[in-house]
Formats: C-alpha cells, sequence, structure tokens
C-alpha cells in the first residue's frame, strides 16, 4: 500500500520462504499443483519469463490441468478503507504553538493539528505534484524524507504556500 503501489497479497498463499526467495526482485514459476518449475532473481528478465509462462500455460492447458478462472483478489487498501492519514512520514512539533506538522505521504500533503491530535488545517490539494499556490491548490510529493519545516520542503523543492 506504501506510496500507492498496487500489489495483490492474500493469506492463503505460501510465504516467499517457501519458494526459497532471498533476493528483490525474484520471480518464481509455479505450477497449478504448487510446485517450482522455475525461478530468477533481478531486474530485466521480462523476455526469459514471458516465454517460460506461455510455455508452462500451453502445456497445462493441452492436459486440461489449468484453471483459468479469475482469481478473486482484494488490494489491501480496500480492506483498511481510507484514513485520516497514510504512511506518515515525518512529525515537527511546535511546542510555543500547540502544533504538529505531519508529513502525510500517500496523501501527498501536510496535517497540521493540535498537540492532542485535533486537526487544525491540511496544506496541499492531496494531488502529486510541485506547484506553489494555497493551502489547498499547492501539490507535493511526499516520500520518506519528507519533513515539514518554515519552508515546508519536500523531495528537494521548496513550495511557496499563501
Amino acid at each position: 500500500m506504501r506510496s500507492n503501489i498496487r500489489s495483490i497479497t492474500t493469506r492463503s498463499l505460501p510465504s516467499g520462504t517457501a519458494y526459497t526467495v532471498n533476493s528483490w526482485p525474484t520471480q518464481v514459476l509455479i505450477d497449478p499443483a504448487g510446485y517450482i518449475i522455475g525461478g530468477i532473481s533481478g531486474e530485466g528478465n521480462y523476455e526469459v519469463i514471458d516465454k517460460a509462462v506461455a510455455k508452462t500455460v500451453e502445456y497445462f492447458r493441452q492436459r486440461g490441468e489449468l484453471n483459468e478462472e479469475p482469481l478473486k483478489l482484494s488490494l489491501e487498501r480496500a480492506k483498511v478503507g481510507d484514513l485520516p492519514l497514510a504512511f506518515p512520514g515525518k512529525v515537527l512539533a511546535d511546542g510555543k504553538g500547540d502544533r504538529l506538522f505531519i508529513a502525510d505521504s500517500d496523501h501527498n500533503r501536510i496535517v497540521i493539528t493540535k498537540l492532542d491530535g485535533t486537526l487544525l488545517e491540511t496544506v496541499g490539494s492531496g494531488e502529486r505534484g510541485s506547484s506553489d499556490g494555497r493551502y489547498d491548490k499547492a501539490s507535493f510529493f511526499l516520500d520518506r524524507k519528507a519533513w515539514p519545516s518554515m519552508a515546508i520542503r519536500f523531495t528537494w523543492q521548496t513550495r511557496k504556500i499563501t
């Protein structure tokens, strides 16, 4: 779910360790019975994987062992719904002003609250971008290095908020 990366997980599938996955990215080709046919680690292997999958599909289709019904999987984000914060990256506390500035990374905005968590306002449209503007129009791309400051700086950029 982090950084709007869409992936599907399911608790019913065996873990990566069951298929000796110990590097990223690793692709493992598994037959309909759950046995490993092959695997490859690293990037740039599209052609090899594409050919292996095509041959495997054809083989098991001919044998009548390929279930081609669509899988019913859901994104993890669908399970948790819309949350007030999505992967808050950094927090700056302003004790004198009784405020917290929270880099709400996956919503691409700054959330300003009181120290007790009461919402005061949000800065940013929520759209990923790098434009100056009013509190509700400015856009950010926040990453884990994002840190709100007096000049509100993100990913090596400074936004002018009016």
